[in-house]
């Protein structure tokens, strides 16, 4: 493997060339929940990395922890709102947490902010401050 190799949770590794690593998930599952961090750059070349790994989770509750993403586009929105309406038609419930200020507006902007998980004293992530 080299510098801009990153091996994914599928165990397969993703090539880019000139960033050392622009996306890496970390996947947590149980037979009823899927707990998801997503960390560096969600975007056209990415988004079908989250996307296989989600759709097998279909039907569990699924988190979403952005805290660690750097870089969102247009097909990593599209991926989690996509995602999100399997989820939910499947009987699943699908909550983002953590996003970055930036991300929280853009999915404002797409009205997808109602998938935005509200941090209390009962949530298992950390607040964000924003």
């Amino acid at each position: 493997m080299t510098a801009h190799d990153r091996t994914t949770a599928r165990g397969r590794a993703v090539r880019t060339p000139a960033s050392p690593a622009p996306l890496s998930i970390d996947v947590a599952a149980t037979e009823t929940s899927v707990v998801v961090s997503v960390i560096g750059e969600l975007d056209v070349a990415t988004a079908p990395l989250l996307h296989e790994i989600l759709v097998a989770a279909a039907g569990r509750d699924v988190d979403i922890d952005l805290t660690a993403l750097e870089f969102v586009d247009a097909s990593g929105i599209g991926t989690l709102a996509h995602l999100a309406a399997v989820c939910q038609r499947e009987g699943g419930h699908f909550r983002i947490h953590q996003p970055r200020p930036f991300v929280r507006r853009i999915l404002d902007v797409c009205e997808l902010d109602h998938l935005i998980e509200s941090t209390n004293g009962n949530s298992q992530f950390a607040s964000d401050g924003s």
